[in-house]
């Protein structure tokens, strides 16, 4: 049979949520509910390789690296929030559920949440909490705090200044011991704290 043109499709399917999600902003409009909603929008992960250029990062879906899940998000709410702001600080989408609970007025389960409650920085631009963020798919593994993100990939282990390089080409480990220790510290320990990685097994005969 003939290949199927995923860039064609991928676009079609973008279209698509592109109408649809201005559906949804008209309908709110028509029925007055523009200033009582907060509209959220985001990816979950960055652009497939066969269908997206993630540039100027490094890596696309499936990958920690920043072209992997880096993504978009947009946080709409006339009269409420400040319009036309641009943030540049990491936030998470688990950060949404405790920001939720927050604006409903609900209380916090009784375990422990990952993610932290981002209103009263996206409405007052309050400084956000200092916190360390992690990630794994699969085996590869990665943490970030501030401008530096520690990345394991392929059993190699490499630090990058993501202020000054985005595209995560110069690896800073043997310039900076003491962060890449602090940051490897801190993943040991996230790790421990989590169930373990699923381990992969190999198909029969493969």
């Amino acid at each position: 049979g003939t290949r199927p043109d995923r860039a064609a499709a991928y676009g079609e399917m973008v279209a698509a949520m592109d109408a649809n999600v201005g559906r949804l902003v008209t309908c709110l409009a028509a029925h007055g509910l523009s200033e009582h909603t907060l509209l959220l929008f985001a990816s979950d992960h960055g652009g497939h390789h066969l269908v997206a250029s993630n540039q100027p990062l490094s890596g696309a879906k499936g990958s920690l690296r920043e072209g992997g899940h880096r993504i978009p998000a947009i946080a709409c709410w006339p009269g409420v929030l400040p319009a036309g702001q641009i943030r540049d600080e990491p936030i998470m989408l688990m950060d949404w559920f405790p920001t939720m609970l927050a604006l409903g007025g609900l209380p916090a389960p009784p375990q422990a949440l990952d993610g932290c409650n981002l209103w009263p920085w996206l409405s007052q631009g309050q400084a956000l909490p200092e916190r360390t963020l992690f990630w794994r798919q699969g085996e590869q593994k990665a943490a970030r705090r501030g401008r530096w993100k520690l990345l394991v990939e392929d059993c190699r282990v490499a630090l990058f200044d993501l202020q000054s390089d985005i595209g995560e080409r110069h690896d800073c480990a043997t310039a900076q011991p003491r962060i890449l220790a602090q940051l490897q510290e801190e993943l040991a320990h996230w790790e421990s704290t989590v169930p373990p990685a699923p381990v992969r097994r190999r198909a029969a005969g493969a």
